[in-house]
């Protein structure tokens, strides 16, 4: 089963260094991705339900999870309209620290504030945790990491209250 992993979808990655190859640089690309998809019959499920259905054997042929990474805002301008379109949904992991009331830049793209990511809630978008402050895990020892994870969902908790 696929799972396709973006960060960002924008015109301009000028200055910012995420990896090229989890980014799509026209908007119009990963439309065209979603709408072949959708014309090849695929449908999004969440994480959770791809992990039940691989245990269980369900028939996931044509299903296909997607990611984002960062909570960057051209999720909310360039990519939900086409999901909705779809039919799709997609999972978000944010880094809490970068959301607030006003748009954070970071890396040379502006991220998610508060309140895009209820209304992005209330259109069925799923949240993940991709800690507080987007540390390299992989050099950290395992107790740091539960606790960097553990204070993301603690913070989204408090901070999100209307998702319940």
């Amino acid at each position: 089963m696929p799972i396709l992993m973006y960060h960002s979808i924008s015109d301009n990655l000028l200055g910012c260094r995420i990896p090229t190859t989890t980014s799509i640089h026209v908007p119009l690309f990963f439309a065209a991705q979603m709408h072949w998809l959708r014309a090849a019959g695929y449908r999004t499920v969440g994480l959770a339900e791809a992990w039940v259905g691989l245990r269980d054997g369900a028939d996931l042929s044509r299903a296909v999870v997607l990611t984002f990474g960062d909570g960057y805002h051209d999720f909310y301008t360039d990519a939900i309209d086409v999901l909705t379109q779809c039919g799709f949904s997609a999972t978000i992991f944010l880094v809490t620290d970068r959301i607030g009331q006003t748009a954070t830049r970071v890396e040379g793209a502006d991220c998610l504030t508060w309140q895009e990511v209820k209304i992005l809630a209330q259109a069925g978008i799923r949240f993940g945790s991709h800690t507080v402050t987007h540390p390299d895990l992989r050099s950290t020892n395992p107790e740091t990491v539960r606790i960097r994870i553990g204070a993301i969902e603690r913070g989204y908790r408090a901070e999100c209250r209307w998702t319940r």
